[in-house]
């Protein structure tokens, strides 16, 4: 699993891409992803299962590489703790009993519109710089929204400020001229994955508390 995201990792983050990022994959049920500050991506395993492919989770990671980028989580995070509260917490000083709180704030944070419809174009356009169909964003949108969880999680990509279906819509026409200007496939007719990871391999291999893994 580690090798796998961090050769996805790898090549999201080519020349000219968003940085050193760290990716924790998390073991929880939780269908949920989140950027934290320091430029930490955290996966749970509950998101891997519910994607069908490495390219759709390639897509969600590329859309929190945005969050990063533009520290969207520690803009939240301040503005829901105060700046004062929370450096003194991060530097473990007399505010340091927030800091037991931030990480649960984080799982819950929503961003709002504009840094969520920043991200969803920023995915788009890092995938399809990358070599992946940049229409796996608009897919990975379907793949959460048909998952037919009610986990909590599922509500920081699908913002009721902004109706999923039409989420989706606009990032399938941002994928269509994401794809054109790079000179891709369109999007959709694509015969083989764009990563070579056996995503398949991979979800059988993720642990569980509740679903052990196969022998």
């Amino acid at each position: 699993v580690t090798a796998a995201v961090d050769a996805i990792l790898d090549r999201l983050s080519g020349p000219g891409g968003a940085g050193s990022i760290e990716v924790l994959v998390i073991d929880s049920s939780l269908v949920n992803a989140f950027a934290a500050p320091g430029r930490v991506v955290c996966v749970y395993t509950g998101l891997l299962k519910a994607l069908p492919s490495a390219d759709e989770f390639a897509a969600v990671l590329a859309h929190e590489m945005s969050h990063v980028q533009n520290r969207d989580a520690l803009a939240s995070l301040a503005r829901r703790l105060g700046m004062t509260v929370l450096l003194s917490a991060l530097g473990g000083g007399r505010g340091s009993s927030a800091a037991q709180g931030l990480l649960a704030d984080l799982v819950s944070l929503r961003y709002g519109r504009e840094a969520e419809d920043r991200a969803d174009a920023f995915a788009v356009e890092l995938l399809a710089d990358r070599g992946i169909d940049p229409a796996a964003w608009p897919r990975a949108l379907a793949s959460l929204r048909d998952s037919g969880t009610a986990n909590p999680g599922l509500l920081r990509y699908l913002d009721p400020h902004s109706p999923i279906d039409e989420r989706i819509a606009r990032a399938e026409k941002e994928a269509a001229a994401a794809g054109a200007r790079a000179g891709a496939q369109p999007p959709g007719r694509a015969t083989a994955p764009s990563l070579a990871v056996d995503w398949d391999a991979l979800v059988r291999s993720l642990p569980s508390a509740l679903e052990p893994p196969q022998e």
